[in-house]
């Protein structure tokens, strides 16, 4: 038994008759006929039964086509990804991201890629962790870096680091404190990204637990547009770390880190699907990215080695 006989099989069996499956594969109808009468002869019993209008399958051809089809596509995938071993990857590699880590994340892996295989064309997708995470699932992306990794069964999702959610506001003189808890943030004029932005909903969550109520002044979908708001004195708002750290150290603006509030950045992709030679190179140049950016900022917890 081997690969092509059960190729020959599979595609009888789904067109119902020798003259189509002939048709699809281009082989002649002896050569099929002959090959799955040597399937036949080796497993030692029919798998299909020929009538006027075509085949159907025995009891052991169901039991087959069952164990066959997954089994060539374990091949041809074994296949492709060893094949892309042997040359300069080629096609469309396309990552997606959340807008405040395109720049840190991923500008210099993909200039690095570009450099060493020009063939490979890219397309960077920016957007909220939940429409990134459809994209992949939608194969519309093949890989993204998110702040949060949907219930789904096909996404696989590699942790790369920790990141704490501050409390940014107007610059002022006082002293930093430590941190701040999340049940004194409750009577602050916040100025907040729409629900189904990652951080909302955990504040939301968080914010309920304490039986509170986030005073929203205003909804900003745009980090530059909050930016532009807190320099100008208007509410405050919780962020990630790296979204406005640098305004901080440079005193345009003021922020404390919320106790215990951390958010996780993951790079998922459909766990269904070969691992492209473009996203392994991807991977490794992302993780040494991410090793650099916990240097330059220590407050995030490195997950990916």
């Amino acid at each position: 038994m081997n690969a092509k006989q059960l190729r020959y099989f599979i595609a009888i069996a789904t067109e119902g008759t020798f003259t189509k499956a002939s048709s699809k594969l281009r082989v002649a109808q002896p050569a099929l006929s002959r090959q799955i009468g040597l399937l036949e002869e080796e497993l030692r019993t029919p798998l299909l039964v020929r009538h006027r209008r075509g085949v159907f399958l025995t009891e052991a051809g169901n039991a087959l086509m069952e164990r066959a089809r997954p089994l060539l596509v374990s091949l041809d995938r074994i296949q492709a990804e060893i094949t892309d071993y042997s040359a300069a990857p080629t096609g469309t590699f396309r990552i997606g991201c959340t807008p405040t880590l395109t720049a840190p994340l991923v500008v210099t892996p993909v200039r690095n890629i570009l450099k060493a295989f020009p063939r490979v064309a890219i397309h960077i997708h920016e957007g909220v962790s939940h429409q990134l995470c459809r994209g992949v699932l939608s194969d519309e992306i093949d890989a993204a870096i998110v702040s949060e990794n949907l219930a789904e069964s096909f996404l696989a999702a590699e942790a790369l680091f920790d990141e704490p959610v501050w409390l940014f506001g107007p610059a002022n003189k006082r002293k930093r404190a430590k941190t701040i808890d999340i049940s004194q943030i409750g009577a602050l004029p916040m100025i907040m990204a729409s629900a189904p932005q990652t951080t909302r909903r955990f504040v939301d969550r968080a914010i309920t637990r304490h039986g509170l109520k986030l005073n929203v002044i205003a909804e900003s979908d745009s980090i530059q547009a909050t930016r532009e708001l807190l320099v100008a004195g208007v509410g405050h708002t919780l962020a990630p770390y790296s979204a406005l750290i640098d305004d901080v150290e440079s005193g345009l603006i003021s922020g404390t880190p919320v106790q215990d509030f951390w958010i996780r950045r993951s790079l998922v992709r459909r766990n269904d699907r070969p691992i492209s030679r473009a996203l392994r190179e991807f991977q490794g140049l992302l993780g040494k990215q991410v090793n650099q950016l916990g240097q330059k900022m220590p407050g995030i917890k490195v997950q990916v080695k």
